[in-house]
Protein backbone atom coordinates (compact mmCIF):
# COMPACT_ATOMS: atom_id res chain seq x y z
CA UNK A 1 0.00 0.00 0.00
CA UNK A 2 2.84 2.37 0.87
CA UNK A 3 4.61 1.51 -2.45
CA UNK A 4 1.29 1.96 -4.52
CA UNK A 5 0.92 5.76 -2.50
CA UNK A 6 4.42 6.76 -3.53
CA UNK A 7 4.13 5.73 -7.12
CA UNK A 8 0.79 7.70 -7.35
CA UNK A 9 2.79 10.79 -5.74
CA UNK A 10 5.29 10.28 -8.32
CA UNK A 11 3.28 10.00 -11.21
CA UNK A 12 1.19 13.36 -9.62
CA UNK A 13 4.27 15.66 -9.67
CA UNK A 14 6.23 14.07 -13.15
CA UNK A 15 2.69 15.00 -14.71
CA UNK A 16 2.93 18.45 -14.35
CA UNK A 17 6.60 18.65 -15.89
CA UNK A 18 5.48 18.31 -19.84
CA UNK A 19 8.93 19.67 -21.19
CA UNK A 20 12.48 19.76 -22.06
CA UNK A 21 14.89 22.32 -22.46
CA UNK A 22 18.07 22.64 -24.93
CA UNK A 23 20.53 24.66 -25.50
CA UNK A 24 21.47 25.73 -28.61
CA UNK A 25 24.74 27.56 -29.90
CA UNK A 26 24.95 28.28 -33.38
CA UNK A 27 27.65 30.67 -35.73
CA UNK A 28 26.44 33.56 -36.95
CA UNK A 29 25.24 32.92 -40.83
CA UNK A 30 24.50 29.22 -40.34
CA UNK A 31 21.30 27.68 -40.17
CA UNK A 32 19.61 25.96 -37.15
CA UNK A 33 16.99 23.44 -36.94
CA UNK A 34 15.05 22.74 -33.84
CA UNK A 35 13.53 19.62 -33.69
CA UNK A 36 10.25 18.78 -32.95
CA UNK A 37 10.83 14.89 -31.94
CA UNK A 38 7.82 13.57 -33.98
CA UNK A 39 8.19 12.20 -37.47
CA UNK A 40 4.75 13.75 -38.28
CA UNK A 41 1.96 15.86 -37.47
CA UNK A 42 -1.19 13.56 -36.68
CA UNK A 43 -4.95 14.76 -37.37
CA UNK A 44 -6.44 16.99 -35.31
CA UNK A 45 -2.75 18.42 -33.59
CA UNK A 46 -1.33 21.81 -34.13
CA UNK A 47 2.33 22.76 -33.46
CA UNK A 48 2.95 26.30 -32.04
CA UNK A 49 6.33 27.80 -32.19
CA UNK A 50 6.89 31.41 -29.68
CA UNK A 51 9.64 33.06 -29.52
CA UNK A 52 11.11 35.37 -26.56
CA UNK A 53 9.83 36.43 -23.17
CA UNK A 54 6.77 37.25 -24.06
CA UNK A 55 5.96 33.79 -26.09
CA UNK A 56 5.19 36.02 -29.49
CA UNK A 57 3.86 33.89 -31.83
CA UNK A 58 6.07 33.26 -35.13
CA UNK A 59 5.14 30.03 -36.67
CA UNK A 60 1.76 27.74 -36.52
CA UNK A 61 1.24 24.27 -38.22
CA UNK A 62 -2.06 22.62 -38.33
CA UNK A 63 -3.54 19.17 -39.49
CA UNK A 64 -7.36 18.98 -39.45
CA UNK A 65 -9.16 16.50 -41.82
CA UNK A 66 -5.66 15.43 -43.45
CA UNK A 67 -5.81 19.53 -44.65
CA UNK A 68 -2.82 21.55 -43.53
CA UNK A 69 -2.46 24.84 -42.33
CA UNK A 70 0.47 26.58 -41.34
CA UNK A 71 1.39 30.36 -40.33
CA UNK A 72 4.97 31.71 -39.90
CA UNK A 73 5.52 35.57 -39.07
CA UNK A 74 6.22 38.96 -40.88
CA UNK A 75 8.23 39.92 -38.08
CA UNK A 76 10.96 41.46 -39.57
CA UNK A 77 13.74 39.92 -37.68
CA UNK A 78 12.44 36.70 -39.30
CA UNK A 79 11.80 37.98 -42.37
CA UNK A 80 13.10 35.14 -45.05
CA UNK A 81 14.53 33.27 -42.75
CA UNK A 82 11.95 31.14 -41.16
CA UNK A 83 11.45 27.84 -43.03
CA UNK A 84 8.92 25.07 -41.39
CA UNK A 85 8.70 21.05 -42.16
CA UNK A 86 5.20 20.45 -42.71
CA UNK A 87 5.58 17.00 -41.47
CA UNK A 88 7.22 17.12 -38.29
CA UNK A 89 6.89 20.89 -37.52
CA UNK A 90 10.41 20.94 -37.12
CA UNK A 91 11.27 25.14 -37.55
CA UNK A 92 14.85 25.96 -39.17
CA UNK A 93 15.90 29.55 -38.95
CA UNK A 94 18.22 30.23 -41.93
CA UNK A 95 20.84 33.36 -41.80
CA UNK A 96 20.94 33.31 -38.26
CA UNK A 97 21.96 36.84 -36.62
CA UNK A 98 23.20 37.90 -32.69
CA UNK A 99 19.28 40.07 -32.52
CA UNK A 100 17.58 36.14 -32.98
CA UNK A 101 19.25 34.31 -30.08
CA UNK A 102 16.97 33.52 -27.01
CA UNK A 103 14.27 31.34 -26.24
CA UNK A 104 12.60 28.96 -28.29
CA UNK A 105 9.34 27.56 -27.34
CA UNK A 106 7.52 24.36 -28.85
CA UNK A 107 3.56 24.22 -27.55
CA UNK A 108 2.16 21.01 -29.27
CA UNK A 109 -1.51 21.56 -27.21
CA UNK A 110 -3.42 17.73 -26.95
CA UNK A 111 -7.39 17.54 -27.07
CA UNK A 112 -8.05 16.61 -23.77
CA UNK A 113 -4.58 15.97 -22.27
CA UNK A 114 -1.50 18.03 -21.02
CA UNK A 115 0.17 19.76 -23.85
CA UNK A 116 3.52 19.19 -24.85
CA UNK A 117 6.14 21.86 -24.49
CA UNK A 118 10.06 21.78 -25.02
CA UNK A 119 12.25 24.88 -24.65
CA UNK A 120 15.15 25.86 -26.94
CA UNK A 121 17.84 28.21 -25.59
CA UNK A 122 19.48 29.65 -28.97
CA UNK A 123 23.00 31.43 -28.65
CA UNK A 124 24.15 33.22 -31.60
CA UNK A 125 27.71 34.06 -31.45
CA UNK A 126 29.60 36.10 -34.14
CA UNK A 127 32.35 34.52 -36.10
CA UNK A 128 35.95 35.45 -34.57
CA UNK A 129 39.08 34.65 -36.25
CA UNK A 130 41.92 35.23 -33.83
CA UNK A 131 45.48 35.42 -35.55
CA UNK A 132 48.86 34.64 -33.69
CA UNK A 133 52.22 35.58 -35.06
CA UNK A 134 55.17 34.12 -33.50
CA UNK A 135 58.21 35.51 -34.17
CA UNK A 136 62.22 33.70 -33.32
CA UNK A 137 65.22 35.56 -33.72
CA UNK A 138 68.21 33.46 -33.11
CA UNK A 139 71.79 34.60 -33.37
CA UNK A 140 74.78 32.66 -33.33
CA UNK A 141 78.53 33.42 -32.82
CA UNK A 142 81.56 31.86 -32.50
CA UNK A 143 84.63 32.72 -32.54
CA UNK A 144 87.34 30.36 -33.66
CA UNK A 145 90.69 31.08 -31.82
CA UNK A 146 92.87 28.76 -33.51
CA UNK A 147 92.23 29.94 -37.02
CA UNK A 148 91.31 33.16 -35.86
CA UNK A 149 88.04 33.36 -38.01
CA UNK A 150 84.69 34.79 -36.82
CA UNK A 151 82.06 33.19 -37.96
CA UNK A 152 78.02 34.55 -37.76
CA UNK A 153 74.58 32.93 -37.92
CA UNK A 154 71.73 35.04 -38.07
CA UNK A 155 68.00 33.28 -39.01
CA UNK A 156 64.81 34.67 -38.55
CA UNK A 157 61.49 32.65 -38.90
CA UNK A 158 58.49 33.54 -38.95
CA UNK A 159 55.21 31.85 -38.32
CA UNK A 160 51.19 32.87 -38.74
CA UNK A 161 48.55 30.75 -36.47
CA UNK A 162 44.86 31.36 -36.31
CA UNK A 163 42.11 30.54 -34.17
CA UNK A 164 38.31 30.43 -35.00
CA UNK A 165 36.11 29.67 -32.13
CA UNK A 166 37.34 26.53 -31.17
CA UNK A 167 39.25 25.33 -33.32
CA UNK A 168 43.02 26.29 -33.96
CA UNK A 169 45.40 25.77 -37.45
Amino acid sequence: MYNTMLLLLFVLLVDGVSGAETDISVIEGDPVTLNTGLTEIINDDTTLWKFGPKGSLISQIARKNNFTSFFVTDDERFRGRLQVDQITGSLTIRNTRIRLSGQYQLEIPKGGTKPTYKIFNVTVQREYFLFFISLSLSLFLSFFFLSFSFFLSLSLSLSLSWCMLGGCG
